[in-house]
């Protein structure tokens, strides 16, 4: 059986991405929860804004697109540059997420912005995909497709978290590194007072340091 990587760019008409284009904002939908019967979804996000000042007339304008079914249950400020986390409930009867869910599509990550969405997604064999797309094409309209098959050996980048890829040394040293200010700008520990805290050479610890950041940044540019 194949297995297929493929991200679709699409206009969902009347979803709540629709009103992103509106606003100078990228949002991240990390999870979510579905209740069938009461036609909803609790999910949650990573809302990334650059003018700060439109944060709320976005949310404002999310909760009164759809009153009765979208509402913000709590938003979280992340920090100072616009970084926030947001909880909140939309439709499950015409969203794109129902068809993930009933589907069940067991991987999927969603970015919107610019009033699209833009997803990725990993589906188990040829008819799955066609059905999935099929699918899509009927709630909404289809923008890019883009599809690339999966070795099996490569799989484990998409099941698990990037940092569940390092070896044990190498989680270590990256922890120890991102607590002792190895990663501020300026560094507060340079690479040979870092080595001396594994007594390790120079050399040693940077090829630790490389070979773990390019299995995570791998993941991320994936």
């Amino acid at each position: 059986m194949n297995i297929y990587n493929t991200k679709v760019e699409l206009y969902h008409d009347g979803c709540w991405s629709s009103i992103t284009l509106n606003y100078t904002m990228k949002i991240y939908v990390n999870s979510a929860l579905f209740y069938p019967s009461k036609d909803k979804i609790i999910a949650s996000a990573i809302v990334k804004v650059k003018n700060r000042k439109e944060i709320y007339n976005f949310f404002y304008n999310f909760v009164k697109s759809y009153p009765a079914k979208r509402n913000i249950k709590r938003i979280i400020k992340l920090s100072n540059f616009g970084v926030y986390f947001i909880n909140y409930e939309t439709e499950y009867e015409f969203s794109i997420l129902r068809i993930i869910h009933e589907m069940e599509i067991p991987i999927w990550s969603l970015e919107v912005h610019d009033g699209l969405e833009f997803w990725k997604l990993i589906t188990f064999g040829k008819s799955n995909l066609d059905l999935l797309l099929s699918k899509f094409k009927q709630k909404s309209n289809i923008k890019t497709v883009e599809v690339k098959r999966v070795k099996k050996k490569n799989l484990s980048y998409a099941l698990v978290s990037p940092i569940n890829l390092l070896t044990d040394r190498q989680k270590d040293i990256l922890q120890e590194a991102y607590r002792l200010g190895y990663y501020n700008w300026p560094r507060k520990i340079d690479l040979y007072q870092l080595s001396k805290k594994f007594n390790i050479s120079k050399v040693a610890l940077l090829k630790n340091i490389r070979i773990a950041e390019k299995k995570i940044i791998d993941v991320l540019l994936e």
